[in-house]
């Protein structure tokens, strides 16, 4: 419930990202702590007490429902979606200094400044968390609250608001190349790159290996075509165009999760690939006896990043379920095309069998 109160800042400290996020604290006469919260994101907004991540961090979050603004107490737990405490201590009061031209939503609330259980206590100057995100949630209550990762706007700042002491600290965050908004936010950009890393790893690679081993007899020169687009366009240039998507999205860093490091790995491994494959086809001659070792360097080294990057697709598909809620459906796909293209290759195996083009078959 809203409550109206008479005090207002008089003085307060405030940590400021100016034209970003905004949040003044205060103590007031009767052993309450009260914030004040402006964000240029409009979907949610928060900050966390006593840490310098999300895990331990006693977390007070704004978001709106059907217009009006809300503000509930959570408890942080790593990259997983904070779970609401059991004790609510935010109590939400009237906005208590004027918004800003640039914010999207703003909120004040109060809390006690001492608390003994579920929660931190506000001292002298101590670690916070802030962060907000353009993605509207779900949920009209704590209980049901269900709210996207946060996108850019994330970091850490030190702040001493259990005193009056009137003290500005400016922040600034490392932003993404390029910023998400209302119209494409930063859960749909993760979904879109979900979505072409499926495309380029879990379709494609089936269906090139497919032509390339079984289906040269049967198509003629149009194997290699096949195998081409398949290997070098619908997984290569997709897995480039995804990678730079997600990229020039994500604020950095960039590689501080094994899903990350592992795909630019990948990145890395399939531009060799792609080097192997274009040795394997200009060296290759009609008049040949065996298989020469740069082709079955392209074989082998293909499956193994073939079965790394499935690997990864699944990475991928369980840290999408960790900071969005759920990625049930994501996992049930994964599941079904991975079974259908094992299935398609051992139908190949045993139809067509392996082909390989030397002189004396």
């Amino acid at each position: 419930m809203l409550i109206s109160i008479l005090f207002r800042f008089a003085s307060a400290d405030v940590f400021n990202i100016p034209g970003v996020f905004q949040v003044s604290g205060a103590p007031s006469t009767n052993g309450q702590t009260c914030f004040t919260v402006h964000s240029a994101e409009g979907g949610w907004a928060a900050i966390g007490v006593g840490s310098t991540a999300m895990s331990g961090s006693d977390i007070y979050l704004g978001w709106k429902n059907q217009g009006t603004v809300m503000v509930g107490n959570f408890k942080g737990t790593g990259h997983s979606q904070p779970s609401p405490n059991s004790v609510q201590n935010a109590q939400q009061v009237t906005l208590m200094e004027t918004a800003p031209s640039w914010s999207k939503l703003s909120f004040s609330f109060c809390r006690p400044t001492a608390i003994a259980s579920n929660g931190k206590s506000i001292t002298a100057t101590q670690n916070y968390i802030y962060a907000s995100s353009p993605d509207q949630p779900s949920g009209s209550s704590v209980n049901t609250l269900s709210y996207s990762q946060h996108a850019s706007n994330y970091g850490n700042f030190n702040a001493n608001f259990a005193a009056s002491s009137n003290t500005t600290t400016t922040g600034s965050v490392s932003a993404s190349i390029l910023r998400v908004g209302d119209d494409f936010t930063y859960q749909q950009v993760v979904a879109l790159h979900g979505i072409m890393m499926f495309v380029a790893w879990m379709i494609a690679p089936f269906l090139g290996i497919f032509c390339a081993r079984y289906l040269k007899d049967v198509l003629g020169h149009n194997w290699y075509r096949l195998h081409v687009f398949f290997m070098a366009f619908a997984c290569g240039l997709v897995t480039l165009l995804s990678f730079a998507l997600i990229f020039l999205y994500s604020q950095p860093p960039h590689f501080n999760e094994n899903h990350k490091v592992v795909g630019l790995i990948i990145l890395l491994c399939l531009l060799f690939q792609i080097m192997l494959g274009y040795i394997s086809n200009a060296r290759w001659h009609p008049n040949r006896k065996t298989i020469p070792w740069w082709d079955k360097a392209h074989w082998w080294f293909g499956r193994g990043l073939f079965l790394l990057a499935i690997f990864n697709v699944y990475l991928g598909i369980d840290l999408y379920g960790d900071n969005y809620g759920s990625s049930s459906f994501g996992l049930y796909s994964f599941i079904v095309v991975l079974v259908l293209g094992v299935i398609m290759m051992i139908v190949g195996q045993f139809t067509y069998g392996q082909v390989h083009h030397v002189a004396d078959k």
